[in-house]
């Protein structure tokens, strides 16, 4: 049988009522109003005015319960009884005496508080222990924990996690005999810092018959009340009696611990302070959006301050709501700042004595608009110029920095590369001494596989840590180092298009942890400790032309484990170590032009290992060690001022990582963290602009003191202690160390001012030795700016390079027929194109297409197509001027099909 029901909705009424205080002042509150054991039924109260409205169903009694959201006020529940019409209900909330933390209260004491600064108990106070084996409140902080309950100076504790897995706590501790006789309002206040595990137990008993009989006055079992954390409890029950006593009495088998402090006892009252709250919202000023976190001070009394807040669960109340008690009353000036680059404002609030007053906040900040896009045409060996607009479309100035990238560049940080390696050791900046056998962790193959994006590199020749490397045209140099052991004057270079190292002419001297670095085609090595471990003066130059090494003048003050980075014309050298101490500060410039070194202004802090690099016209250095701890600090060298200005942290202290600047950021990966105890393969970025690091992927290989170069090339290091390693890797997409060559601004930094705008000229040069074909060739003009919003988008730029009026285009597609005659497009084909005069070697893309515009005088053309695993081809074609000509090629395997 089916019996249908149709069930009608109840009517409901508004419970009104305005929420206040009951203590003395007499504000509104903000609050919490509901029906008790309904968590639906829930309004909220308007700050400014304690009103709130709250709908239930008609005709039934309900348990209103408003939990104040001001801190130091007590809960208010009532039954309220509700016809068929709106009702009503007022509440004053009290606050809590015996805490006496709400503001605008102060706690009016007439007693005596215990402090616990001895390392016995104090007199008159006992501790009692029932089990009988010693375990019990002590003052000497024998876990070495320090004071967790907000107090200063010692304290009474119980520690059971200090005694092990099967020991007991049944200890008190016993303040001594008072006298409460004239006592009409007697509390009990301590700070305190409870840390439990189930089967714990922390009480607070009353006795007020000199200890005969007991009563409990506050219980925590699992319920942590963690520090640090003041607690109060009143004591009617003791006013007028002669023999009053607490106890703090903690059981526990294998327990967390107990942490008292400051323990008062006596009259006390929770007395009005002359004053008015101060309320409202910080937002911004160009959208209107909620800033939390925004910090709120009175001018007049900077003491008084507060922090903006989200409002998640208030439907009625946005985000970046603040509020706090001012002594001050009638006109006077607040302050609002927020991080994220607003600017303060000051306002004036005219406060009212025991009411609440809106002061509500709009913040400036600077906003940047940019074009979407920039492009030029020239003739082959041309140049142009155009003019990129920035315009401030915000209410407060901005200073931006111009920079230009590579086209298409994507941040490898929005990938998250391998998983997060911690290697635990005890690692030093200090020198290896010899005499140990290095465990190299070269001579174990990984078989690891790697995470995009960082990428394998042919290993290393020899294992090696404290190498120094740069790249030059291309190549990777790699110069000194040690294998953990002995020290190295070996030199070596990488060649990414053969994917293999080669032996370059020694060092004439062993170096380890020295400093290179390239400029004007040449390689420049500095410092590093020799076989005694003593600096080395001694400069040496590289030159690929004639490879062969020559002298510089000697450095003044030489160092090992350094940082280097070339700004402009000169190459720096920052911090580093000496013989046996790591904490150097020498800033030093060496002028390839003149062969001469000079000094400039010390870093901020001693420091070694750290990371630096060149953007736009400044140095940037970041993190480091000391022989005594580590560094997360950075910095910025401005040389025109010879001035260090503080940037923003690094999120993780790091030394002896890799490091490089490139596309306009600083990269730093590995190293050591966790001050001297921890390999990491984590790595991030610092961009000038916004003042902030983001995270780069996590390399493949954990290691620290290694070589590192533009690329993001990171060569050899260590990944446990002394061992040296073979292993290398590439973090692609990070190859644009400097400028683009066809690409410049004739403003590096501008500011601009609200609602106005700034031209910038863009110049455009094909005739540089990088542009050797006709074609499209992009980039991107970097703004960076700080603001809230984000990064800026950069602008794309496109050039176009037509190409000489007799020149032709020959292209063509590689093509690959396996053994069951199915064609495929040959990637990394080599077509080598020979002429009269020269011969050009391309490579085909993932098309398997190759493209080469040549003059026609260069005809006759012989065209070979190649590849490992498939038969070579041949052919002879001619250019034909504006026009293109197409050679295909399809490659039979080079075997014998079966």
């Amino acid at each position: 049988m089916t019996e249908d029901f149709a069930l009608s909705t109840k009517s409901r009424v508004n419970v009104t009522g305005t929420v206040r205080d009951g203590s003395g002042h007499g504000w509104p509150l903000y609050a919490t109003v509901r029906v008790k054991g309904e968590p639906t039924a829930v309004a909220y109260t308007d700050p400014k005015t304690g009103k709130y409205t709250l709908s239930v169903p008609v005709s039934d009694t309900y348990t209103l319960q408003v939990d104040p959201l001001y801190p130091g006020y007590q809960r208010n529940s009532r039954a309220v009884q509700v016809g068929s019409a709106d009702v009503t209900h007022d509440v004053n909330a009290s606050v809590d005496q015996a805490i006496c933390s709400a503001a605008g209260y102060g706690f009016r004491s007439a007693g005596t508080t215990e402090s616990f600064d001895g390392t016995t108990a104090p007199a008159g106070w006992t501790v009692n222990e029932r089990l009988g084996n010693g375990q019990t409140w002590v003052f000497n902080d024998p876990g070495q924990r320090g004071n967790k309950t907000g107090g200063s100076g010692g304290f009474a504790a119980i520690d059971s996690a200090r005694y092990g897995s099967d020991k007991s706590q049944d200890s008190s501790l016993i303040s001594p005999v008072m006298d409460f006789s004239q006592r009409t309002h007697p509390v009990l206040r301590f700070r305190t810092d409870y840390y439990s595990v189930p089967g714990q137990t922390g009480d607070v008993d009353l006795s007020v018959d000199g200890g005969q009989t007991w009563n409990n006055v506050w219980h925590h079992t699992t319920d942590d009340a963690r520090g640090p954390r003041t607690e109060g409890v009143e004591l009617p029950q003791a006013a007028g009696k002669a023999n009053v006593q607490v106890r703090f009495h903690f059981t526990a088998s294998f327990g967390r611990w107990w942490q008292v402090d400051d323990v008062y006892l006596g009259d006390g009252a929770c007395d009005p302070v002359p004053g008015g709250l101060v309320l409202g919202r910080v937002t911004d000023k160009n959208t209107g959006a909620d800033i939390n976190g925004a910090t709120v001070t009175s001018a007049d009394k900077p003491a008084e301050k507060t922090t903006s807040m989200a409002t998640p669960n208030d439907p009625n109340l946005g985000d970046g709501f603040y509020w706090m008690f001012s002594s001050l009353t009638g006109k006077h000036t607040f302050s609002a700042t927020a991080q994220n680059s607003y600017s303060p404002e000051d306002i004036t609030v005219d406060v009212a004595p025991d009411q609440a007053t809106d002061g509500t906040f709009a913040l400036p900040a600077p906003r940047i608009e940019v074009p979407a896009q920039l492009s030029k045409t020239v003739d082959w060996q041309g140049q142009g110029s155009s003019t990129v607009t920035l315009k401030n479309t915000g209410t407060a100035p901005v200073t931006a920095q111009i920079g230009e990238q590579p086209g298409g560049y994507k941040p490898a940080a929005a990938q998250q590369g391998a998983p997060l390696q911690e290697v635990k050791g005890d690692y030093s900046p200090l020198r290896f001494r010899p005499g140990k056998t290095a465990q190299t962790a070269a001579a174990k193959s990984s078989t690891a596989p790697y995470a995009a994006p960082w990428t394998t590199v042919a290993d290393y020749p020899v294992p090696v840590m404290d190498n120094a490397v740069a790249t030059l045209g291309g190549k990777v140099y790699s110069v000194g180092g040690t294998d953990g052991n002995a020290t190295y004057n070996k030199a070596y270079v990488y060649d990414p298009g053969a994917q293999a190292w080669s032996a370059l002419p020694n060092l004439s001297i062993a170096r380890a942890a020295p400093q290179a670095a390239t400029h004007d085609g040449k390689l420049y090595v500095f410092g590093g400790w020799d076989t005694d471990g003593r600096p080395v003066a001694k400069t040496e130059i590289y030159d690929p032309a004639t490879g062969a090494w020559s002298t510089g003048a000697d450095n003044p003050k030489p160092y090992a484990g350094a940082a280097v980075t070339v700004l402009g014309s000169k190459i720096y050298i920052i911090g580093g170590c000496t013989l046996d101490d790591c904490s150097g500060t020498d800033v030093q410039t060496y002028d390839p032009a003149s062969n001469t070194w000079s000094s400039g202004a010390a870093y901020p802090e001693p420091v070694s290992w750290l990371g630096c690099g060149a953007i736009a016209n400044k140095l940037y250095c970041a993190g480091g060690a000391t022989s005594a701890g580590t560094v997360k600090h950075a910095y910025s060298y401005d040389p025109s001022s010879h001035s260090w200005t503080a940037a923003a942290d690094l999120p993780i202290d790091l030394w002896g990582m890799g490091y490089s600047a490139a596309d306009g950021k600083l990269l730093v990966s590995g190293g050591v963290t966790d001050g001297l105890t921890t390999i990491t393969n984590q790595g991030f970025a610092y961009d000038p602009g916004s003042d902030t690091w983001t995270a780069l992927p996590n390399s493949n290989n954990s290691v620290y003191r290694g070589g590192s170069a533009c690329g993001f090339y990171k060569i050899g290091g260590s990944p446990a202690g002394r061992d040296a390693a073979k292993n290398s890797e590439l973090l692609p997409g990070h190859g644009q160390c400097v400028a683009v060559p066809w690409l410049s601004v004739d403003k590096a930094e501008v500011t601009i001012q609200p609602g106005e705008s700034v031209d910038v000229n863009v110049s455009f040069n094909a005739n540089v030795a990088e542009i050797t074909q006709p074609g499209t060739f992009t980039a991107e003009l970097t703004i960076g700016a700080k603001t809230p919003y984000g990064t800026i988008p950069s602008v794309p730029v496109a050039l176009a390079v037509n190409p000489p009026k007799t020149w032709g285009k020959i292209t063509g597609t590689v093509t690959g027929v396996d053994c069951t005659g199915t064609p495929a497009p040959l990637r990394g084909a080599t077509v080598q194109i020979t002429s009269k005069t020269a011969s050009y070697t391309l490579k085909t893309d993932e098309n398997g297409k190759y493209v080469l515009w040549l003059g026609v005088s260069n005809n006759p053309l012989t065209v070979i197509a190649a590849k490992d695993g498939w038969a070579t081809q041949t052919r002879s074609v001619k250019v034909t001027k504006d026009m293109a000509t197409t050679a295909d090629f399809s490659l039979k395997p080079d075997r014998t099909c079966t």
